[in-house]
């Protein structure tokens, strides 16, 4: 990031793996970035109630409660409407990313294999939420793949 920023996130996944790497990844970030982990639905509502994270990491394939389940929830609660949601997945199943973007994610993100690639993507997304580019993105904007950047229809 260019300039260090305060940010809470709350990451939502049950793949212990993956919150080591979104862990390590933040870490060789700049900025104040504060971070509060749950792995499953339930954990994240305990933690909502109480916390409105400036961002959502929200894991598609969650056991008991979907991930989608969960970002319908959260956009139903009014102080969360404007907190930036970004699923996290290993699927490309089209299905997957039209639901969620209908849902009102703000982006669909290939999940990384390594902190590093984590690094890397997370720069991305805070550079685009310093140009105000993660709100009411266009649907062919909407996916960012850890391979390609961003792909479309």
């Amino acid at each position: 990031m260019s300039n260090q920023h305060s940010f809470s996130i709350l990451l939502v996944d049950d793949d212990q793996d993956d919150q080591y790497f979104f862990r390590e990844a933040l870490t060789h970030l700049d900025g104040n970035l504060r971070l509060s982990a749950a792995s499953s639905h339930h954990e994240a509502l305990t933690f909502l109630n109480a916390h409105t994270p400036d961002f959502i990491f929200l894991d598609i394939n969650m056991p008991i409660v979907h991930g989608k389940d969960s970002l319908k929830y959260i956009r139903s609660v009014k102080k969360l409407t404007d907190v930036i949601v970004i699923m996290l997945t290993t699927s490309s199943n089209e299905k997957d990313v039209d639901d969620c973007y209908a849902l009102g994610a703000n982006l669909y993100v290939t999940k990384p294999l390594s902190s590093s690639e984590y690094s890397s993507i997370l720069k991305k997304i805070f550079f685009l939420h310093e140009q105000n580019e993660l709100r009411n993105r266009a649907r062919n904007k909407f996916i960012l793949d850890r391979e390609q950047g961003f792909r479309g229809r």
